[in-house]
């Protein structure tokens, strides 16, 4: 059980990693659009506020459902072990799945602020 707990803590605070994250590139994205008047930021702002919503959401998301997930996996431990096999472990594969799609928005997404760059450039230059 404490490896459990050991287990889900450090997604917690890897979380908070992601919290973090997520507000630098938000208060970033709001400093190049309020402040820097260039192509450049202007092009990074929007692709960049787009990521710091997904960062944070998913950061807060798996920092409070936690605590649930420890007690959830334990009653599985003592209650039906049988559970982690037809309950965790499919719940686990799609949490991945989801990763992997924030993954590819997330590069959809630096490639828009790369285009951005480009067009507002030659609009601008």
């Amino acid at each position: 059980m404490n490896n459990i707990r050991s287990y889900f803590d450090a997604e917690k605070n890897e979380s908070l990693l992601f919290i973090a994250a997520g507000l630098l590139a938000l208060g970033c994205s709001v400093y190049f659009i309020g402040w820097m008047k260039k192509p450049f930021y202007y092009g990074m702002s929007a692709p960049l506020l787009l990521v710091a919503c997904i960062q944070i959401v998913v950061g807060t998301t798996v920092y409070v459902r936690s605590p649930k997930d420890i007690e959830r996996v334990n009653s599985y431990i003592t209650n039906d072990l049988s559970a982690i096999k037809k309950i965790e472990i499919p719940r686990m594969q799609s949490v991945m799945k989801s990763f992997v799609w924030y993954r590819w928005i997330e590069i959809a997404l630096i490639i828009t602020g790369i285009v951005c760059f480009v067009f507002l450039k030659k609009r601008n230059g």
